[in-house]
Order: structure tokens, then sequence, then C-alpha cells
């Protein structure tokens, strides 16, 4: 199979289909819903565009390294050094899927400390039910975003390293060199 025309193409391809079917199934279990309304920022939307927007990408530079590498050797060195280049953007948005989860805890913070604990009475429970209520709302943004952007950053990294790993442990093919 490693000899197959488009098999760095084909790994990606079954590594995006097993994440795309594990989130069908949390989907089919409620956890898009959930998230919709336990994500006040609705940051996590965020990081899932990102996330898609860059396998579409990391999907096309895989179809691109893979048709050149069976093309003429004197095009596959520039076009091994595109897409090395490529991947760059690709590494930093995956940073950035982190930075967002964190900015997304620390709107929730701020939501849970801003329901106002100092006026509360204690011995009144709905006053405490609606405190209660405020603080999951809050917490639940912090996690639900953090969760979000880590899950996202990691599958980023790994598709992208399949193709880094792709470009850089091919030494030759029909002759051409590294």
């Amino acid at each position: 199979m490693k000899d197959s025309k488009f098999y760095t193409f084909l790994r990606w391809w079954v590594f995006t289909i097993g994440v795309g079917g594990l989130c069908f199934l949390v989907g089919w279990l409620g956890f898009f819903e959930t998230l919709f309304y336990a994500d006040i920022s609705k940051l996590s939307f965020v990081i899932l565009l990102i996330y898609l927007s860059l396998s579409i990408r990391c999907g096309i530079l895989t179809c691109q390294y893979d048709k050149d590498i069976y093309s003429n050797g004197k095009k596959m060195n520039n076009t091994k050094k595109q897409i090395l280049k490529s991947l760059q953007p690709g590494w930093f948005w995956a940073e950035i899927c982190l930075s967002i989860g964190m900015i997304g805890t620390i709107i929730g913070f701020i939501i849970m400390m801003a329901s106002g604990l100092e006026n509360i009475d204690f011995t009144n429970t709905e006053q405490t039910k609606i405190m209660i209520a405020e603080l999951s709302r809050g917490m639940g943004t912090a996690l639900y975003t953090t969760l979000v952007g880590l899950i996202c950053a990691v599958l980023i990294r790994i598709q992208y390293f399949y193709l880094y790993q792709a470009i850089k442990s091919r030494r030759s093919y029909k002759g051409n060199s590294k």
C-alpha cells in the first residue's frame, strides 16, 4: 500500500473519515447541542471552524504532494520546499486554537465571578439556585472551550505531522534524490 500513488492522501483521508465518524457519533449523542447552550462565548464553534478549514487545507496540500511526487524530479524539490513552507501556518493555527480555548476559559471564569457572589443571601433558596446556575454557565464555557481547543489543536497537529513526515521520509523516487 505504501507504493500506492496517493498513499499520503489516503492516510490523511482515513484519518479525516475517522474524525468525521467520531464527530457524527458525539453529535448524535447530543454533544454539539450541549456545546451550543453551554458555551456562552461560542468560541468553541470558532475553533471548530478553524479546524475544518485547516483540515481541508491539509488535504489539498497532501493531494498536491502525492500528485507531484510522481512527476518530474526537478519540479519535485521545489514542490517539497513549497509544501514545507505551507505547513508553517498550520502549526501556527493549531496554537491559535489552544489560545482561543484558553481565552474561552478566562471568559468562563469572568462570567462565574461576575455572578455577584458578594450580594447573595444563602438563606434564600431561589437566589441560591440562580447563583449556582450562573456559576455552572461560566464553568461550562470555561471547560468546553478548553476541551474543544485542545482536541482540535491535537487533531490539526496530527494531520500536519503526517504530511511533514511523508515529505521528510521520502528519500527518492524513480532515481530522484531528496
